[in-house]
């Protein structure tokens, strides 16, 4: 099995873009084959001679999440351990959901302005016809009955400036 057998198996079938085949050699581990990808996970997996995991583990290569696991294989009892690495992209893994995220970010962000451009309408249709009614009536305090209020709204704004134009 070398490294070109293991790339066309790959393209065969659902192996992940990373593997590797080890065997330990001494107290570390020597890649016999790896297939399309070169990245290091072995070496980086079982540093320091330790045995490999077979449970899932992060583990960071050259500044890289992968997510990876040795298969140990059926070994003749003449031979040494061999282990098969796989290993998956945390990146790569996570691609898919990035145009997601900008999505709903972009939706957050759109509600965020619509929200704040709609309040602050309704806040100034509110508020100018009651800062015009508060004029008024400062006006007719201080004695100045010349002008009625020029309020037209058909609610309870409206409805007040109508009662002051009346007094």
């Amino acid at each position: 099995l070398d490294d070109a057998l293991l790339a066309r198996l790959q393209t065969q079938s659902v192996l992940p873009k990373t593997i590797e085949l080890v065997s330990r050699e001494g107290k570390g581990w020597r890649v016999l084959a790896s297939g399309a990808s070169k990245i290091p996970v072995a070496a980086a997996l079982g540093a320091g001679g330790a045995s490999l995991p077979v449970q899932a583990r992060l583990v960071d290569v050259d500044g890289r999440e992968y997510l990876a696991q040795a298969v140990y294989l059926n070994r003749a009892r003449s031979s040494g351990e061999v282990a098969a690495v796989l290993a998956y992209s945390v990146d790569e893994a996570l691609q898919p959901y990035r145009a997601v995220a900008t999505a709903w970010a972009g939706l957050l962000g759109f509600g965020l302005l619509a929200g704040v451009f709609g309040a602050t309408w309704i806040a100034r249709r509110v508020s100018q016809p009651v800062e015009q009614l508060a004029a008024s009536a400062r006006r007719i305090a201080a004695g100045d009955y010349s002008e009625s209020p020029r309020v037209q709204s058909g609610d309870e704004i409206g409805a007040l400036a109508s009662a002051f134009a009346s007094m």
